[in-house]
């Protein structure tokens, strides 16, 4: 499959749940998304998941209205999980 494809389902499922608050988007087994730190050649599917899901996160703070008096409330909450803290 299309390696832009992994990350345009990321942005996708972050899209609608901005679209749609409130929202939970639950990630398992997050270690498993991202190369180890360890490795030679981490790949390409790996790094284009770090950059998808860090921008979907600063996405999230721009979508806030400064203004509005549930500033502080984002609609979206972000739940991952991994059974490999250790390699987080």
């Amino acid at each position: 499959e299309d390696l832009g494809a992994y990350s345009d389902r990321v942005a996708d499922v972050f899209r609608a749940a901005a679209a749609a608050p409130p929202s939970l988007v639950f990630i398992d087994e997050f270690d498993s998304l991202f190369p180890s730190r360890d490795a030679v050649d981490p790949g390409q599917l790996g790094a284009s998941l770090v950059s998808t899901l860090c921008s979907a996160f600063d996405d999230l703070g721009r979508r806030r209205d400064p203004a509005a008096d549930n500033a502080d409330k984002l609609g979206v909450v972000v739940i991952a999980a991994s059974n490999r803290p250790d390699v987080i």
